[in-house]
């Protein structure tokens, strides 16, 4: 389960990395902490569907696109 995050997350680092963003400038976007951002990507903390609809909204793409 703990990899199955881990993966799922990880489509929203490429995402983000394909935009040109640090983890501080999508978490400024989108009003969070970098820490947070970063938890989300490791896979340490899973977002809400708010978070996430904000993240891709950031990220100029579907929520589907990210998990």
């Amino acid at each position: 389960m703990r990899k199955e995050k881990r993966k799922r997350l990880f489509k929203m680092k490429v995402k983000r990395m394909e935009r040109g963003l640090t983890q501080a400038q999508l978490a400024k976007k989108i009003g969070l902490a970098p820490i947070t951002i970063f938890q989300y990507e490791a896979g340490w903390r899973v977002p809400k569907m708010e978070t996430l609809e904000k993240i891709a909204v950031a990220l100029d793409c579907e929520v589907k696109d990210i998990l």
